[in-house]
Order: C-alpha cells, then structure tokens, then sequence
C-alpha cells in the first residue's frame, strides 16, 4: 500500500528526470515497530534512482537517490549529499522531503498548472502519456512486490 500511495509520486519525479523508466527491483525490509520499508530500484536512461519509503512513525522517511555518470545525489529528509566522480561536495540543509508545508508548497505550484493548462490539448496529452509511463512503473513494481 505504501508503495502505491507514496512511491507514486516518487515515480512521478523519476519521470520528470527521464521518460525512460525502467523498474528493476522492489525489496521490503524490516521497518521496526508497527512500520515497513520498501525499497524500489528504477533505471533512468542511463541513470538509476533508488527510493526508500518507511512508515515507521519515529523514524519515518522519504530517501531519494539519483546517479548518473559520475554525480550522485542522495536527499533524505532534511539533508542533501551531492557527490561528484566519488568526491562529496558536501551535506546541505534542505527542506524534508515528507515536510508537509514543503509538499504543499510543490503541490500548489501543480494545482496553478492543472487549473491554467486543463483546456490545452497539448499539455493534456503530455500529462496523458506522463500518467500512463508512472502507471506502468508502479504496476510492475506492484507485481514484483508481492512475488
């Protein structure tokens, strides 16, 4: 479940970075308590995209990696790495990824460009194909998550 509710959006991020998404593997890990962890690794063209999601209410979390020839870049929660050909060019002070003031923030700039472009054929079939490419991503690491 949580992969569906919170791993969509994730994959919607992975979209915007490549329109090649390729999933390759789910894992669930202990989360400890009450919670779960689900691990879900994506190929982006020729990059990779890990997420991790965890339900654990004391230590829950939203991780996101990117890599791609070279540069890496990890945001967990509040803090940022960005890693150039293996050498950190430092931590930095980010807004939480699960901060809900900073969803907000993003999803209102989506809602001004739902509500602005909603009549533009152009941009509606854009969002069409964009829907359908996460729909698929998230169905197949669905079908791999409960093998």
């Amino acid at each position: 479940v949580m992969l569906a509710d919170h791993g969509v959006h994730m994959l919607a991020l992975a979209w915007t970075i490549s329109q090649d998404i390729v999933p390759v593997g789910v894992m669930r890990l202990p989360g400890g308590g009450a919670g779960e962890q689900v691990v879900a690794h994506l190929g982006l063209g020729s990059g990779r995209m890990r997420m991790r999601l965890s339900t654990s209410s004391p230590g829950r979390s939203t991780g996101l990696e990117l890599r791609c020839s070279g540069l890496s870049l990890r945001w967990r929660d509040s803090s940022a790495t960005v890693r150039l050909k293996g050498r950190s060019l430092g931590l930095r002070t980010t807004a939480a990824i699960s901060d809900r003031s900073h969803v907000n923030t993003l999803y209102a700039f989506l809602y001004r460009d739902l509500v602005a472009r909603l009549a533009e054929p152009p941009w509606r079939a854009r969002r069409t194909v964009e829907a359908l490419a996460v729909n698929q991503a998230l169905v197949s690491l669905l079908e791999q998550d409960i093998r």
